[in-house]
């Protein structure tokens, strides 16, 4: 405050000090008001929204863990689903069906392949008669049956895996995506204050710095304003003592009247300041108003998506896991002795391949082996007994008869396994005898004595056509 030359009495003094204590007063008032706004509004900037902002990329980079955690465990679940079920599945194509055209194909090859009557000892049967006549068909069709019915069991449990993953995991995956995309967008929209408060500085231009650098420099005037009026209040105080005790010493009573002249104009400034606090807080209200709503809804958003993401993973993925491994132990279970090391489809393909292995054996035994076999001893071998016979009676007899009972044990060994019993075939024990000077066996040659005439020639025939084929 300026000096002024006033001579001041004892109620001016009186008076500058009324005046003086009026407007301190007053100001303490405002000071406090204002004091109280600059702590609110620098709590509010520099502590509750740092805080809400670090909450939520706290959360942010919890939700994103999360996300990348259920997104593995799909990518694991769709694996396990590939080899758990589909891989069974797949089978069907790759290794059973193509095993069961195989042993259509021969069974088709014995259906065709005619048996005359002649072959089949004490036929009663009128109706035309094939190899597959001989073979066990109930049960390749109770094969067939079980293998139809796990086909379709295990189709039934893929559909059920696959509407299960469908509504359990798919579905509410999906919507997570679509809420992590706009919760994602939400929290981009942060980054221009997450910018601003990370990147604050006495030469930054952002509102947040700006009201907390105007602020600081407003409370160290609104200080320095409240401490001249105080001083003034003093000095005033000190005035009216001295005056009353008739005193003009210790005191400049001109510049204290100068300065309770000025005193309206520091009052004045004293609002100034303090309209400028209540401003900056109004602003500062504004802004946080519209920036903590955007930060408390992405906290919420982010905190309703976590909760979802626990309940996805405790109860969603464990519930699909067990349907996934007790359908496992469904597709695992068939109709024949299981073994070890080998899926379902494996095992009854090998089951297929032993039959397909035998019929295609009795098919080549038959046209190959067996009538020529037949022939031999119906026919060849019955001839060169009776020359022995005939010609060295006694000296070779033993020893031919003893070669061809082990010929035909041995062929036995061999062959026997793909020939029915039904089909004819004298075999070692119904070896050409003598007994006494009567033979047996001979009866074929004995009426026939020419190779292509009666039955002998019939089976020729057939030996013949069969090798065409």
């Amino acid at each position: 405050m300026s000096n002024g030359a006033i001579i001041a009495s004892k109620e001016d003094a009186i008076r500058w000090s009324r005046d003086a204590q009026v407007t301190l007063e007053t100001a303490q008032k405002l000071c406090t008001i204002a004091q109280a706004s600059l702590h609110n509004t620098a709590n509010e900037l520099s502590f509750r929204l740092p805080d809400l902002l670090e909450a939520a990329e706290f959360l942010f980079d919890s939700l994103k863990r999360q996300y990348d955690i259920i997104n593995k465990a799909l990518e694991s679940l769709e694996k396990l689903i590939s080899e758990k079920i589909d891989k069974y599945i797949n089978e069907f194509e790759s290794i059973l069906d193509p095993t069961i055209d195989q042993l259509d194909k021969i069974i088709l090859q014995l259906k065709h392949t005619n048996i005359p009557a002649f072959l089949l000892e004490n036929n009663q049967n009128e109706s035309p008669m094939a190899l597959a006549d001989f073979i066990s068909n109930e049960s390749i069709n109770l094969l067939r049956d079980n293998i139809e019915i796990y086909k379709s069991n295990c189709k039934k449990i893929q559909t059920i895996i696959q509407q299960s993953y469908q509504t359990t995991i798919q579905e509410p995956h999906t919507r997570m995506k679509k809420q992590y995309s706009k919760i994602v967008k939400l929290f981009d929209s942060l980054a221009p204050i997450q910018l601003e408060l990370k990147s604050q500085s006495k030469e930054s231009n952002g509102l947040i710095a700006t009201i907390l650098r105007e602020n600081s420099s407003l409370e160290n005037e609104l200080v320095s304003l409240l401490e001249m009026m105080t001083n003034h209040y003093d000095q005033c105080v000190k005035a009216v003592d001295l005056l009353s005790a008739g005193s003009r010493t210790g005191i400049n009573l001109e510049v204290l009247a100068g300065d309770a002249q000025e005193l309206p104009d520091v009052a004045k400034e004293l609002n100034a300041v303090y309209g400028i606090i209540l401003k900056n807080e109004e602003r500062a209200h504004k802004f946080l108003t519209s920036n903590n709503s955007n930060i408390e809804n992405t906290i919420n958003m982010i905190e309703k998506e976590l909760e979802d993401y626990r309940n996805y993973k405790t109860l969603a993925l464990p519930k699909f896991m067990i349907l996934l491994s007790e359908c496992e132990k469904r597709i695992l279970k068939i109709s024949i002795d299981q073994q070890p090391n080998k899926t379902p489809c494996e095992q009854y393909a090998e089951v297929l391949q032993e039959l397909a292995f035998h019929y295609t054996q009795f098919i080549d035994v038959y046209k190959s082996k067996y009538l020529t076999e037949l022939h031999h001893e119906l026919y060849s071998y019955p001839r060169k007994f009776l020359k022995k016979l005939t010609e060295f009676l006694q000296e070779d007899l033993y020893r031919i008869e003893r070669e061809e009972s082990e010929r035909r044990r041995n062929w036995m060994i061999k062959y026997g396994d793909f020939i029915p019993k039904e089909f004819k075939l004298p075999g070692e024990y119904e070896l050409p005898q003598i007994v006494q000077v009567l033979t047996e066996g001979l009866e074929h040659i004995q009426v026939q004595e020419e190779f292509n005439e009666g039955k002998e020639k019939e089976l020729l025939d057939l030996i013949k056509r069969t090798k065409s084929v």
